[in-house]
């Protein structure tokens, strides 16, 4: 296990001494290096007001003003994500109201929006640069395999609640990564950190002008990460270990804008889990999780006018599992897109788009994951449309819908009407109908799990009497070639309030009602006596309603003190193990204060309250983080960060589908190193 991460590190340490080389022997001009940090320092000057007119692309596949926006977006900044002392994206997503964001160990996260929270969350769309971040086994990302490094990212935007433009999975919101232009990152930068979760942590990139129009930049990360704490006492195995080597370019000629960006990823760490043994017993076991692969995207942009133009994006991925104690997999990706946005008069405002999605998987039967077929190729075609219409000088109309077949279910319809009311320069007011599908994974359909041992006397009351009531019978989780796709029609409604340029004020609320979800039926089978199974077959048997309400407060007392509150409340109504009930209660208050013009003083404050579902429970904790940063020079910056420090350690979740040893989050305190040149 160790050689992995042995090179890892020499390829980063190799990476790291070429940067700071480079930047050494070609270093930009002063007012090449100085323009970006200026830049940078105009960004945080911004009052409240001018951060409302951010412009975001995630809700309507368009640009427009973050106020205009007719749905639940949160914009989490880099300075946010700096300032909060994150070291990887899951941590950075609690920013944002409406997350859930809970740590199953140092390696594995159970992230959602607004319900239905697992390891292998399947409600949720997760996207980088146009790039969906999806593993088709299960609809969901797995968080291991992609930790982006935060140093390169230029905000996140979190749509929370329906998104229909954006196809299957995006049910219950969006999650788009958005990373910095390599024009953005001119010069060099280099980053070190070391504590005890956070082992060991390396990022360097550097940055090229190649002329007037074309800019290159290229980087390196990896981090070691430490294992988290058994709920039962001692050291768990899930130590982790991930790296990554990416490239992008980024070339502006007149009204064309291409990019070209390309990465290839490792991820290492393991899992003790409960698995069944041939013996009829369950037994502990150390599963290796090892993630590796690489993707290259390219988009063109032409821009033909005022709020026109066209949009090519076309990608490549490649994802390795070798794991074969429970499943090896071997999945590669082909995507393609078009899209156009014209103007029709002054009143309307119209994109549309057409997209095909390729993905060829092979996995590898073990004794507890079998897939019939073992390969697979699926197409997905789709198309969109939406229309914006201003129907008077304050009121905008949204009509829209995607169109999908995909080999599983055919075809999908989704639409969407979304409402926006500005009474004055200050207050925008929204609504939004939706219906939004989550269409069968690869499991779903062809999957077979091996999950557990039980004896039989536990399944079957009363047993007949020539039955041992001790005799082991395997449970099989079974999918289902008729499995359906999951349904949900929302509502949704928001107030966004400008008070002044030092405080704002979001509120968001929603009633989904969903339908059709994932349930099993279970059937003994005694044909084999020596070798009884149950068999639990997916169907779409349940049913479900979430609604709640979000709040997020923005507040700067002082010019150089930030108050970022939010608060979340949901409640919840459904029946059947598919749906994972969130927390009623989540608040979170980021305080950034610069006391010193050299230094910054960052305080995270967290509390979530108890999961009750019996699959999922969970009590109630809360978290404080620390940042006290120290700019020694302006391209030089020295932080401590301390993480976790209420508490000794605490849990934050519990597995269901995989009986990983149930595991606590320990405190923390990394020591950071942060060079530009």
């Amino acid at each position: 296990m160790m050689k992995p991460r042995l090179s890892l590190f020499s390829i980063l340490r190799t990476a790291l001494l070429c940067g700071i080389v480079s930047g050494l022997i070609n270093p930009l001009d002063d007012a090449s290096a100085g323009s970006a940090v200026d830049e940078a320092e105009a960004f945080l000057d911004l009052s409240l007001e001018d951060l409302s007119q951010v412009v975001v692309t995630s809700a309507s596949r368009k640009a427009q003003p973050l106020a205009d926006t007719p749905a639940a977006v949160f914009v989490i900044s880099a300075e946010d994500i700096r300032r909060s002392g994150a070291t990887n994206l899951p941590e950075a997503l609690r920013l944002a109201p409406g997350v859930q964001v809970a740590a199953l160990g140092n390696s594995k996260w159970a992230v959602s929006i607004r319900g239905f929270a697992d390891r292998y969350s399947n409600k949720l769309l997760v996207l980088m640069d146009g790039r969906s971040l999806y593993s088709p086994l299960f609809s969901g990302a797995l968080w291991e395999a992609q930790n982006i490094p935060l140093e390169i990212i230029e905000r996140i935007e979190v749509i929370r609640g329906p998104a229909p433009l954006w196809g299957a999975n995006a049910v219950n919101g969006v999650i788009n990564i958005i990373t910095q232009s390599a024009k953005e990152t001119l010069g060099g930068q280099a980053v070190i950190a070391a504590g005890s979760e956070l082992r060991a942590d390396g990022f360097v990139r550097q940055g090229w002008q190649v002329n007037d129009e074309t800019a290159v930049r290229v980087y390196a990360k990896g981090q070691d990460y430490g294992s988290s704490r058994l709920a039962t006492g001692g050291e768990n195995v899930d130590d982790w270990q991930n790296g990554r080597i990416g490239v992008r370019l980024d070339r502006h000629a007149g009204t064309d804008h291409l990019f070209v960006e390309g990465e290839i990823y490792h991820s290492q760490s393991s899992d003790r889990v409960r698995l069944p043994l041939t013996t009829g017993q369950n037994g502990l076991a150390d599963v290796n999780q090892t993630w590796r692969g690489g993707y290259l995207l390219s988009r063109w942009e032409r821009e033909t006018g005022p709020n026109a133009g066209y949009t090519m994006q076309a990608y490549l991925e490649q994802q390795q599992h070798p794991e074969r104690l429970l499943s090896a997999q071997d999945i590669d990706t082909f995507d393609l897109e078009f899209q156009q946005r014209l103007a029709i008069g002054e009143q309307q405002d119209m994109i549309w788009g057409l997209g095909y999605r390729r993905i060829s998987d092979h996995i590898t039967d073990s004794a507890y994951i079998i897939a019939d077929p073992a390969k697979r190729t699926s197409h997905l075609f789709s198309a969109y449309l939406q229309d914006d219409i201003t129907l008077a000088d304050r009121w905008r109309l949204t009509l829209g819908s995607r169109f999908d077949h995909n080999d599983y279910t055919g075809f999908e319809v989704q639409p969407n009407v979304r409402l926006l009311w500005a009474p004055n320069a200050h207050t925008r007011i929204w609504a939004a109908v939706s219906r939004v599908v989550r269409t069968p994974s690869r499991m779903d359909s062809d999957g077979r799990f091996w999950l557990a041992n039980a004896p039989l006397g536990a399944l079957v009351q009363p047993l007949p009497p020539s039955f041992d009531p001790d005799q082991p019978v395997a449970i099989i989780l079974q999918g289902n070639s008729d499995f359906d796709t999951e349904r949900m029609t929302g509502l949704d409604v928001g107030w966004r309030q400008q008070w002044s340029s030092t405080l704002s004020l979001d509120v968001a609320g929603f009633y989904y009602d969903y339908d059709q979800l994932r349930s099993v039926s279970s059937s003994l089978d005694f044909s084999n006596p020596s070798a009884i199974t149950v068999q639990q077959l997916m169907q779409n048997a349940n049913d479900a309603r979430l609604y709640g309400l979000e709040l997020a407060a923005d507040w700067r007392p002082d010019t150089d003190w930030r108050l970022q509150a939010s608060y979340s409340w949901v409640n919840k109504i459904g029946r059947g193990d598919s749906l994972a009930f969130p927390p009623t209660h989540q608040f979170s208050l980021l305080s950034t204060w610069a006391f010193q013009p050299a230094w910054q003083w960052d305080v995270w404050l967290r509390y979530v309250s108890a999961i009750e579902d019996p699959g999922y429970a969970t009590p109630a904790y809360a978290n404080l983080d620390m940042r006290l940063a120290w700019k020694i020079q302006r391209d030089l910056e020295v932080s401590l960060v301390g993480q976790n420090l209420f508490d000794q350690s605490h849990p934050e979740f519990a597995s269901q589908y995989i009986q990983a040893l149930p595991t606590e989050i320990e405190r923390g305190v990394y020591l950071k190193l942060d060079v530009k040149f």
